[in-house]
């Protein structure tokens, strides 16, 4: 912003005024046009990644002293999903209701009592703060010192800004659902890591398309457990084989195109399983 010359208010304003119209150039040129296209096989990359924003107070909070360790990271997730052959991003949505406030948590905690409740009795499950934590009473497990603890977490909260994180599993549902409803696709094949809450909205939302065999899905894992050398070790040694594969087969292939090989290798060895088809 000093580069440019102007303040951080010109700044946001403009970052705003940006994104809408980027909203408007989806609605006019892209969505309409996207929902009329039949897609026979699609094939889509979904990733969640987290961020970590700038921790803006609100007025009058700023000279309110808190220790470091007691600032919270206010971590935020992203689920995008993008064409594995383009790489065209169809949806990419932030885990975040500007619209939700702690008031409003406190208040739904007070008249349904949402602290004693499970999670998928509670009202606001979809956010990280789901109730606000009240004082014990003589029949509650938890201690005075307990409950101030946690309601410390809550008490730095309320200096920051509006809006609160949503569940990424929430958003991740969410996410699929409207991608759904967006594309006019016959057979979706999703690739994805394993993360837990992608996995459970893939399984929601296309539970019917995965029965009747319209959709698939791929995981990518990585054993997390080796070291470093010793995965290298193992790459080398795959890679020889690989390549007295391809001259077995009298495949030719110059350069880095191990890529190719291993496609190849892996085309032949599925062909001969039952499941192909």
């Amino acid at each position: 912003m000093r580069s440019f010359g102007i303040g951080v208010k010109t700044f946001y304003n403009k970052l705003e005024w940006v994104y809408r119209r980027c909203l408007e150039f989806l609605e006019r040129h892209e969505t309409e046009k996207l929902q009329e296209i039949q897609i026979k096989n699609l094939w889509l990359d979904t990733d969640s990644m987290v961020y970590f924003l700038n921790n803006t107070k609100k007025k009058g909070h700023g000279d309110k002293r808190i220790f470091r360790k007691d600032e919270p990271q206010l971590n935020t997730d992203i689920v995008a999903t993008g064409d594995t052959k383009t790489l065209y991003i169809f949806r990419a949505d932030v885990a975040y209701d500007w619209t939700a406030s702690l008031d409003d948590i406190e208040r739904d905690t007070l008249f349904y009592k949402d602290d004693h409740l499970h999670d998928y009795a509670r009202k606001n499950a979809r956010l990280r703060f789901q109730y606000i934590p009240q004082p014990p009473t003589k029949n509650d497990t938890q201690s005075t010192s307990e409950f101030a603890i946690e309601r410390r977490s809550f008490e730095i909260r309320e200096s920051y800004v509006d809006g609160l994180h949503v569940n990424s599993t929430y958003t991740a549902i969410a996410h699929f659902w409207l991608l759904k409803k967006l594309l006019n696709v016959k057979e979706w094949n999703f690739v994805t890591d394993n993360d837990p809450s992608l996995t459970t909205a893939i399984y929601r939302v296309f539970r019917k398309d995965i029965l009747d065999g319209y959709a698939h899905h791929y995981l990518c894992s990585i054993d997390e457990t080796k070291k470093r050398e010793q995965a290298y070790a193992e790459f080398l040694s795959y890679s020889a084989k690989l390549q007295s594969w391809a001259a077995l087969k009298g495949i030719q292939l110059k350069g880095y195109e191990e890529y190719k090989i291993a496609s190849l290798y892996l085309q032949e060895a599925i062909e001969k399983d039952p499941l192909y088809k």
